[in-house]
């Protein structure tokens, strides 16, 4: 019989073991939670800056880009007049040398082409002339011809035989 006692003395305890196990778990169920909830408010916020930051850095972009654009345009539009200065004041220097110092003409013997091709510039002008006083001609004497008259219709020739 004391093994009944003791049996009984032992389901008798339980409720309370079990009322204490519940106890600590439902404790260690609230710190968790109370865990987690202090872990994603900070996460929510830091997902909130760093939206924020993400937002104002599309418009940083935006704007630096724009006007990056700006400054480009103005720096092609600086070096295209640049360029135009530049080139008429060049242009005229060489102009203002070229008026102030006389071009030496070179001898034949020392450059032999350049005799042949003023020869040959000669004879094209001189056949250019003689072109155009034919062509003056002729169409001088084509208005002052007048229309023949229509030709005959000719005759159908008849093929030869083969010997």
């Amino acid at each position: 019989m004391a093994k009944k006692t003791e049996t009984r003395e032992l389901f008798a305890t339980l409720p309370a073991a079990r009322t204490l196990w519940l106890a600590s778990l439902g404790f260690y169920g609230r710190l968790y939670d109370e865990a987690l909830k202090r872990a994603e408010q900070p996460r929510e916020r830091a997902q909130t800056l760093i939206s924020g930051f993400v937002a104002k850095g599309e418009e940083v972009e935006k704007e630096t880009r724009s006007t990056l654009t700006r400054a480009q345009k103005e720096a092609a539009d600086n070096l295209k007049a640049a360029r135009t200065q530049v080139q008429s004041t060049v242009e005229e220097r060489i102009a203002k040398l070229r008026d102030a110092l006389p071009v030496p003409q070179l001898p034949a013997n020392v450059f032999p082409a350049n005799a042949r091709i003023k020869e040959l510039e000669a004879e094209v002008d001189a056949l250019t002339r003689k072109v155009n006083a034919l062509n003056a001609k002729k169409a001088a004497a084509k208005t002052a011809a007048k229309p023949a008259a229509p030709k005959a219709a000719a005759k159908p020739r008849t093929a030869k035989k083969a010997a």
